[in-house]
């Protein structure tokens, strides 16, 4: 299942995601973005849009449910005001509204600041849609609020508990963490494990567990300059899904 695919199953069976991060370097990943945020407001819940619905008809025409913020050159903290506002009120056609941020690495830091606040306790019906051709620009703490989709090939993570890690033999491979001393390599195995998830995922659609889990992969590599003991956090977040999905 590729990115597409899986954005399309997230609406077949209405489990968005609250933020969804798509990369890509191709200007057509706009369309894909707004295709997506069509079908998440349709009133049939068909993906990408019926084309026929209310909903649909004005989507491209001032769409109370739907904001569009990026088109400029530059994400102000004034645009992140107007998703404040914007998220305040309650949807008008759809149970959904749609907030559709392109360009994300052109966000100023106060502005990315800023939009944290609203990620981390949005209202249930508020979805983000963000676009960017790369990650390097987008603070950490927002990536690790969405589920990433990355729209070409990135350079594999490889670490060689990461296989053990996810699968049956994942009870006999936790004590193993404890011989990792360098903070790079467990990063390096964070990393990988982010990415089995993130693939899993793709094969079988959007799975609220798998979301949490790979947020608090990440929290807990923010948390590793602390001398965390990883083995722990690691049985803490993986062991609820192991069991139910590998």
């Amino acid at each position: 299942m590729n990115a597409k695919e899986f954005l399309e199953k997230a609406q077949l069976n209405q489990r968005i995601p609250t933020s969804t991060l798509i990369v890509s370097i191709e200007k057509d990943v706009e369309k894909l973005a707004l295709s997506y945020a069509k079908g998440i407001l349709c009133e049939n819940k068909q993906p990408w849009g019926c084309k026929e619905c209310y909903s649909c008809k004005i989507f491209y025409e001032n769409h109370p449910d739907f904001i569009w913020i990026g088109k400029e050159n530059s994400i102000k903290i004034d645009d992140i005001r107007e998703i404040s506002n914007f998220a305040n009120l309650k949807p008008n056609y759809s149970p959904n509204k749609v907030c559709l941020i392109t360009n994300a690495q052109n966000m100023l830091k106060e502005a990315s600041n800023a939009l944290l606040k609203t990620l981390e306790e949005p209202p249930f019906y508020l979805k983000f849609i963000i676009t960017a051709d790369s990650l390097s620009n987008i603070i950490p703490t927002i990536v690790s609020r969405s589920i990433v989709l990355e729209l070409f090939e990135r350079k594999t993570s490889k670490h060689p508990l990461c296989e053990k890690l996810i699968s049956k033999r994942f009870y006999e491979t936790i004590p193993q963490i404890d011989n990792i001393k360098d903070i790079k390599e467990k990063e390096e195995l964070i990393d990988c494990l982010v990415e089995k998830l993130e693939q899993h995922m793709l094969k079988i659609g959007f799975n609220k567990d798998i979301e949490k889990a790979i947020k608090s992969l990440n929290t807990t590599k923010r948390a590793l300059s602390r001398g965390i003991r990883l083995s722990l956090w690691i049985s803490a977040i993986l062991s609820p899904i192991i069991d139910g999905q590998f």
